[in-house]
């Protein structure tokens, strides 16, 4: 009876597999599986050209090497920062944002990444957001940089 169960259980470890498809998410490599078309990053200044954090403008990246959606863990926080896939058929590919998008997605987060900063005194009159996005060419990787100056709407908090 012990031998019996001993088969069964190699038997299901080794054969499910192989028959049944992928049963454990990580049985198809989904780190390595959907190759990169781009990659970008936010830097955000303010005024006095100090560098402020990304996350408090939701421009950080939330990419840990899986895919969302593609394994259990946690739900990543809202950011304009996400990874481009090439094009395969029926997936979502994500594209570098316009200076517009990065433009109004800083200006509704402004009066709040303010409040996160702990600064006192008046609002930042504006902030300039800077833009570096990594894509192949040909064999090699190449990058362009591109910089956004958003102005505070409000004026203050």
């Amino acid at each position: 009876m012990q031998k019996l169960a001993v088969f069964l259980f190699v038997f299901a470890v080794l054969g499910l597999p192989f028959s049944a498809g992928d049963v454990f998410p990580s049985t198809t490599a989904a780190r390595f599986r959907d190759p990169l078309a781009t990659c970008y990053q936010f830097r955000v200044f303010d005024p006095n050209g100090r560098e402020l954090a990304p996350q408090w403008f939701s421009l950080q990246r939330n990419y840990a090497g899986i895919p969302v959606g593609e394994a259990a863990g946690r739900f990543p926080p809202e950011s304009l920062n996400k990874l481009g896939l090439y094009a395969q058929e029926g997936a979502e590919t994500s594209q570098v944002p316009t200076p517009e998008a990065v433009q109004m997605w800083v200006a509704e987060r402004l009066a709040a990444a303010w409040e996160k900063a702990g600064s006192d005194g008046p609002a930042w009159p504006y902030v300039k957001v800077e833009v570096t996005v990594y894509r192949a060419v040909g064999k090699a990787v190449g990058s362009d940089t591109w910089q956004v100056v958003v102005f505070n709407p409000a004026g203050e908090p």
